[in-house]
């Protein structure tokens, strides 16, 4: 089927036009290396540098030369869903009404640049990405960055998101009646099937492409392809600040909190064991807070019919899963807690923590990464996880700081300080995973060996789990889409199973190079 009857044109045709030509090499295969990537961040780097703004269009060159493996199909005619949901993920979803973004490392950068009503804009967050962003309700989203990494992770992103964003624009403009729906169905009027099936065949998308992208828009699906209908996205970025001093001050200024908190609790000389995880694993493993309230977390799951939950519940009463209850419990803890109308179960779940020397401290900088302050000796062995049976920590006066995993050179700025601010550091543990940048939250690869795009050295690491470990938890699911499927079930299986396992088992190493310790 052709797009329309108003000057629609076929897939071959669009391949020849609207200046998406590949620029292949002699082999046929795209001259792109470490020059061209060491290029694109020079451009963007050198560019923020400026003190005005830039135009997101003027860093497409050099992203399409440097080859991307997150945007493969950027050359191509076809919307490359894989690029654009990627970053659509790791964007508020305000971006759509975004015309200019604002970079900082502080709230004094911010008012030192004019922005000093930024306190009373609205926050945001997105699904995929950690980070602080503010929106002023109509055309500016700030952002605070912690590091360079986060400039690596959010410009390609911005670039790629214009640049599909434009490419579907642009095929509307082979097709006025697909446009005209569409800007109406944005509207209220919505299309009719044969209506839309013409607009996704302008679009270039299959059924599977036209869901995924409604997946991620969900309602407001209409009200944004309508805007992309509408016309080109034009975007600008600014910086303010930019230094690598800038970056180690809100790493100090993010740390004094929790400085702050270890000398009112007299445990600044106390021997630490350092662990960059998550929030909630750890946690989950040594306070015994989902255990003790199991009766209501089942009746959560049963009361709200969670879609993955209860499912899996009705599994494990029957036998037929190979997952714990605790396991489950932890995951339904999640959404119990924070659902609304809950702010007194929170409020009694903090106290509970604090009688056994959990301290939880948000981030209030730049540096979006919570940290969690466990005083060993408090803790209470009978209300561990099943799987720490035996272990006691409590003859040890250690302490454990875990953070929020942080992303990229955020980490060398948090270790940094951590170093300079520790007297007696232990140990220091990390639980994460590596993606397969699909596209898709939740991906998980489990690597050995990484290189340092500082100064490109390679490092073998000897990982705690394996990917055999992994897909042991992985059980075939038959998904929306009809199909029987091992993603969405793995996603659920290895975060819900791993991350507990993980904490269990960096869990043991505590007190072991303690002498205080009396047996482990």
């Amino acid at each position: 089927m052709q797009a329309g009857n108003t000057g629609g044109r076929p897939r071959e045709l669009a391949r020849s036009g609207g200046g998406f030509d590949a620029n292949p090499g002699r082999d046929g295969e795209p001259r792109t290396g470490k020059r061209e990537v060491e290029l694109y961040v020079r451009t963007y780097m050198t560019l923020l540098q400026s003190t005005g703004a830039i135009a997101v269009s003027s860093l497409e060159p050099a992203h399409l030369t440097s080859g991307s493996s997150l945007h493969a199909g950027a050359e191509e005619p076809e919307p490359d869903l894989n690029a654009f949901l990627y970053s659509a993920q790791r964007i508020p979803a305000c971006i759509v009404s975004v015309s200019h973004i604002i970079l900082g490392q502080t709230h004094r950068d911010f008012v030192l640049g004019g922005y000093d009503d930024m306190a009373r804009w609205s926050p945001q967050s997105a699904p995929g990405r950690r980070r602080r962003w503010y929106w002023d309700g109509a055309q500016h989203l700030a952002a605070y960055v912690a590091s360079t990494s986060d400039l690596d992770d959010l410009i390609p992103s911005l670039v790629a998101y214009q640049f599909e964003w434009n490419k579907m624009s642009r095929l509307f403009d082979h097709d006025d009646e697909a446009r005209a729906w569409t800007i109406a169905a944005g509207g209220g009027a919505l299309p009719t099937a044969e209506q839309i099936a013409q607009i996704r065949e302008t679009l270039l998308l299959d059924e599977a492409g036209w869901g995924r992208l409604a997946g991620v828009w969900g309602d407001a699906f209409w009200s944004t392809l309508a805007l992309v209908a509408k016309g080109r996205k034009r975007m600008d970025l600014r910086m303010l600040g930019g230094t690598y001093l800038g970056f180690g001050r809100s790493t100090r200024s993010w740390w004094r909190h929790a400085s702050t908190v270890l000398a009112e609790r007299h445990l600044l000389d106390r021997p630490v064991y350092f662990v960059s995880s998550n929030t909630h694993s750890i946690v989950n493993t040594l306070s015994g807070v989902a255990n003790r309230r199991r009766r209501e977390l089942i009746d959560f799951i049963e009361d709200t019919e969670h879609p993955e939950l209860l499912p899996e519940m009705r599994k494990m009463e029957r036998g037929n899963a190979r997952g714990s209850w605790e396991n489950l419990l932890y995951f339904a803890a999640r959404p119990y807690f924070h659902g609304p109308g809950k702010d007194a179960i929170r409020a009694e779940r903090t106290e509970e923590e604090k009688a056994l020397g959990i301290s939880h401290i948000e981030p209030g900088s730049a540096v979006d990464v919570g940290i969690q302050i466990i005083e060993l000796s408090k803790l209470k062995p009978e209300w561990f996880d099943s799987r720490l049976q035996g272990f006691d920590p409590t003859a040890s006066d250690a302490i454990v700081v875990n953070i929020n995993y942080p992303l990229g050179m955020a980490a060398y700025h948090i270790m940094s300080q951590v170093g300079v601010a520790t007297d007696t550091l232990k140990g220091i543990y990390i639980l994460g995973k590596a993606a397969t940048l699909n596209g898709r939250i939740g991906d998980i690869m489990m690597s050995k060996v990484f290189i340092c795009p500082i100064n490109s050295l390679l490092y073998a690491v000897s990982n705690g789990f394996t990917c055999q470990m992994a897909m042991r938890k992985v059980v075939k699911r038959s998904t929306s889409f009809g199909r029987s499927r091992t993603m969405r079930s793995m996603v659920f299986s290895v975060s819900r199973n791993l991350a507990s396992l993980s904490s269990c088992k960096i869990l043991r190493f505590f007190g072991k190079s303690d002498r205080r310790i009396k047996s482990i």
